[in-house]
């Protein structure tokens, strides 16, 4: 159920080397099970290398991938980088891609799996055209698998971003075999590893929302296709199905900032006005009804969290395309 149709295989010598880049906090199982994944991959083993930055994980993440995989991390196979202190994600990714040596990077979150050949699908389409800077699979839900959650993003005419055939049944729906003019890729995507020479995520300003839409966006500006490969499959183990898609003091902080610094530093005067005059009531009553809704002890923290963010977002000066 979850492999794809054979490809063409290359010899091991043309195939460049990738690297993976894995971002986890506190989900030690889920990321031993992506490992596990990536290894039986198709790609040539000796081809790729595997990243893992783990942010401040207090679950033993790294005592357990040290005892399960110590026969590839003492061949640089698998590398950890830990910190210390919580990081967040756009850092994280920063950080993997700093310790690169692929000319791909292919950053996965923790709660993933990978089919077989999805690394294969990838390489196979960005060696095939220099003008695709970055590559993502189609996305499906671990828990009905035959159910895209994304195949890729796009911003509508406010800049809200949404994914493409959300909840669609892949035996249902004709798919290109390459989606051409993506916006944005959450989740998983891969990146030519020149590019990365001079587009980073944006840890400043989005650290932990909105870092892939600005991520892409610089990188369409210098010129690169965003595509999604069909053939490319992953399955994302994830257990939210909306556009709130967590409450809590810190993350309704920065998705109420990330998204208002966001719409200042990409929007233009028609953008802006629609935003606040219709969409910023309409969320903001929507977020209120589900933190008062949703069962927690620190309803009044998030309301606070969500004012504060709001104010900071207007008020940020840092906008610079970094």
């Amino acid at each position: 159920m979850r492999h794809s149709q054979p490809i063409e295989r290359k010899t091991d010598e043309r195939y460049p080397l990738v690297s993976v880049v894995i971002p986890t906090h506190n989900r030690k199982d889920k990321l031993i099970r992506l490992i596990y994944s990536v290894l039986q991959s198709n790609y040539p083993k000796n081809k790729l290398e595997i990243i893992v930055v783990d942010d401040a994980s207090t679950d033993g993440t790294c005592a357990a991938i040290l005892t399960r995989f110590q026969e590839l991390i003492s061949k640089e196979t698998l590398k950890i980088v830990s910190q210390k202190k919580n990081i967040f994600l756009a850092k994280a990714r920063n950080i993997g891609m700093s310790f690169a040596k692929g000319k791909y990077i292919f950053f996965v979150d923790d709660d993933n799996i990978l089919d077989k050949d999805c690394v294969l699908h990838l390489v196979d389409v960005m060696e095939s055209d220099s003008r695709i800077g970055v590559a993502g699979p189609l996305m499906f839900y671990y828990s009905c698998p035959n159910k895209i959650w994304c195949a890729g993003g796009k911003l509508n005419f406010i800049l809200r971003p949404y994914h493409l055939f959300k909840g669609k049944d892949i035996r249902r729906i004709k798919l290109s075999s390459i989606i051409d003019d993506i916006d944005y890729f959450p989740n998983a995507y891969m990146v030519r590893e020149n590019i990365c020479a001079f587009v980073q995520h944006d840890d400043k300003n989005f650290p932990h929302n909105w870092e892939e839409q600005d991520f892409c966006i610089k990188i369409k500006r210098m010129g690169y296709k965003i595509v999604t490969v069909k053939n490319a499959k992953i399955w994302h183990d994830i257990d939210y199905d909306g556009y709130i898609t967590r409450l809590g003091p810190f993350k309704t902080y920065d998705q109420a900032k990330s998204r208002i610094v966001f719409l200042r530093k990409y929007g233009n005067l028609f953008q802006k006005i629609s935003f606040w005059a219709a969409v910023f009531p309409a969320s903001t009553f929507y977020y209120l009804y589900k933190i008062l809704t949703v069962p927690s002890d620190s309803k009044l923290e998030i309301i606070r969290s969500y004012i504060k963010g709001t104010i900071e977002g207007i008020k940020c000066k840092n906008l610079e395309n970094n």
